[in-house]
């Protein structure tokens, strides 16, 4: 039976970790180069991991990081975000998550994945944290690729190999618009949550198909 697939962003969209991505990219800037206040001038909304790391190491430095400098970054950054996440007070997730997910995940024609810019083990402790992990068999990461199109197109591959067929309907969940033009740009229905820090009609103009307040508003054509 072919599906519908709902491919979702995490942070913004489902949760929100309360700070504690942002302390754990602080300690391990700390650790590894001495250096405190990262976060100036940097605006993380949308964006991956890669990308993100890439302009705070640029911004202190002048120069790119090295490819080896940036697997360790990452692998620091991993082991840190699980503490982090663990003593985060502010974590919480968006309204209306658990009930969605679980009302999806009990459809036999619904299958669910990730398409994020966090990293996959990054991903994956947020979701442990929220209570959320097993609703998602597949997904794209910001440890596939700094491009959120690509990383998307590829959460795209990956559910196709998981299903062993074409899905029927693809629909991408997210909070910006770089959510909602990765959608369009895999040729994908967008769904688009006003529950980040992007406004609706800025989503609306970025091309999303629906654009709701929180997930209290699910679209029953979605599904």
């Amino acid at each position: 039976m072919s599906k519908t697939v709902f491919l979702w962003d995490i942070d913004g969209t489902l949760l929100l970790t309360g700070g504690a991505g942002g302390l754990a990219f602080e300690n391990v800037f700390f650790e590894l180069y001495g250096v405190k206040d990262i976060w100036s001038k940097i605006e993380p909304d949308g964006r991956t991991d890669d990308s993100i790391l890439e302009e705070i190491y640029f911004n202190r430095f002048r120069q790119m990081p090295t490819l080896d400098e940036k697997k360790q970054i990452e692998e620091l950054y991993s082991i840190k975000l699980p503490e982090a996440l663990k003593t985060a007070t502010r974590f919480r997730l968006m309204p209306h998550v658990p009930e969605v997910l679980k009302y999806l995940h009990s459809l036999a024609h619904v299958s669910m994945g990730l398409a994020t810019g966090n990293y996959e083990r990054a991903a994956h402790h947020k979701l442990v944290r929220a209570g959320l992990r097993s609703y998602f068999d597949y997904g794209g990461y910001g440890s596939d690729s700094a491009d959120r199109e690509v990383l998307t197109r590829l959460a795209l591959t990956r559910a196709t190999q998981y299903l062993k067929t074409s899905p029927k309907k693809v629909i991408v969940v997210g909070d910006t618009i770089h959510d909602v033009r990765c959608g369009l740009a895999i040729g994908a229905k967008t769904l688009a949550v006003c529950t980040g820090r992007t406004k609706a009609e800025t989503l609306k103009d970025a091309g999303a198909t629906w654009v709701i307040p929180d997930l209290s508003h699910f679209p029953s054509e979605c599904c």
